[in-house]
């Protein structure tokens, strides 16, 4: 379950509930700046930075002075912010936190909490993970067998308590009165407190949190759980987002369609079609190229077999045509006794060889064609390759050919 912060900490810093809009600031001074690689480690005397991974939620964002905040990072009681700019020793800064962020981050949080609920009061699941993140959020529950059926009605529920914008209290309770609430869960954590932190939806549901939440359901807007899977072969992952990053999700997958009937020339109403009407046209024009390749294929093997070049009891066969091909056919002349193949690809700048015989490597080879040429590449003896940095041309290639074959004429076999 979530990590709950000590409330007393929560109280002594000042963490208030947010209520969006603009910034939260104040002044307070620098106690220690130092730089750590790009950015710079930052005290400050009065800190009400919330720190990121407390509570399972984001952390706050904002400014020093003119240095933007980049992590909040709560080490052996003490909150250290990572900031881009350096910034002076012993003088006060007016120090800027983002409500907008704080707002965003309590409508996911609270969204969580509901979320959650929804799934244990519908199917008995319980939550037994939650990460907030920059763009989406998950649960992780404690089954395996979850559909979308399933999904849908914890959705329809939550958002019907979203919308009866029932009122979210804070509430601070002694430790040994926990059991007159309906908890979730009492973590060995919150064991250790004396006084607990609870977020208590209304009648629907109170669990202790240390984190950010709004003042009622309805600030929520709406929660949609966009996509599920199974993780760590015991549970089930969802994703999820609530308020403003539904519009902004929204308006992704307006984007997307737009350019869909852009590219499909399709209306609203059979865009569907014509998409599945153009994979279909794809898999038939896939089965018309392999076909076409593999007639290609047998017809250019059978050419190569009836007019190779012979030296020192060595057919050398050559062939220049698109990558994927002339990898096919090295993988056949490979397996030839006493033979070698030389492929090239003049758009890629890609040169392939194979050798069958013990005398000489395909390694060997493709470092005869880098004393002439610069390129990249390597391999073993039975096969290697090379991508050559200048632009292959029909002479080139006739270079190549020509020096490997004299390469081969002079060695003693």
């Amino acid at each position: 379950m979530l990590n709950i912060e000590d409330s007393s900490q929560v109280k002594k810093r000042g963490f208030f509930e947010p209520k969006g809009g603009g910034f939260m600031r104040y002044t307070t001074k620098v106690l220690k700046c130092r730089r750590i690689g790009d950015s710079y480690s930052v005290e400050l005397e009065k800190c009400e930075f919330y720190p990121d991974g407390a509570g399972g939620q984001l952390g706050d964002r904002g400014k020093v002075g003119k240095s933007n905040v980049l992590e909040v990072i709560r080490e052996n009681g003490r909150t250290i912010l990572k900031v881009d700019k350096e910034l002076e020793s012993n003088k006060e800064y007016t120090v800027e936190i983002s409500e907008n962020r704080r707002f965003d981050i309590a409508q996911q949080h609270t969204a969580q909490h509901i979320l959650s609920r929804a799934f244990e009061n519908l199917f008995n699941l319980q939550t037994v993970g939650f990460h907030m993140g920059e763009e989406i959020s998950t649960i992780d529950l404690n089954t395996l067998s979850i559909d979308w059926s399933m999904v849908e009605k914890a959705e329809d529920l939550s958002n019907e308590i979203i919308w009866k914008d029932l009122t979210v209290e804070i509430i601070f309770e002694d430790f040994e009165n926990l059991e007159k609430y309906d908890l979730r869960k009492i973590s060995e954590k919150i064991k250790k407190l004396e006084k607990v932190r609870l977020v208590k939806i209304g009648d629907f549901d109170v669990n202790a949190c240390g984190g950010f939440h709004v003042e009622s359901t309805g600030q929520i807007g709406l929660v949609k759980v966009i996509h599920f899977e199974k993780v760590k072969g015991k549970y089930t992952r969802l994703e999820y987002i609530a308020g403003k990053r539904i519009l902004n999700y929204i308006r992704t997958l307006e984007g997307r369609e737009r350019k869909l009937f852009e590219i499909t020339k399709a209306s609203k109403d059979d865009l569907i079609t014509k998409v599945q009407k153009l994979l279909d046209n794809s898999k038939d024009q896939k089965k018309k190229i392999t076909y076409l390749v593999e007639d290609l294929k047998k017809k250019v093997i059978l050419e190569l077999e009836n007019d190779p070049i012979v030296i020192n009891d060595i057919k050398v066969y050559t062939y220049s045509s698109t990558t994927e091909l002339i990898e096919v056919l090295a993988s056949i002349f490979q397996k030839k006794e006493k033979s070698i193949f030389l492929g090239f690809d003049l758009f890629k700048n890609f040169v392939i060889i194979t050798c069958n015989n013990d005398e000489l490597g395909a390694n060997d080879l493709i470092k005869e064609i880098l004393k002439n040429f610069e390129g990249k590449g390597g391999g073993s003896k039975k096969r290697a390759n090379v991508v050559l940095q200048k632009k292959l041309t029909i002479e080139d290639i006739e270079k190549i050919v020509n020096d490997i074959l004299d390469f081969i004429k002079q060695q003693h076999f």
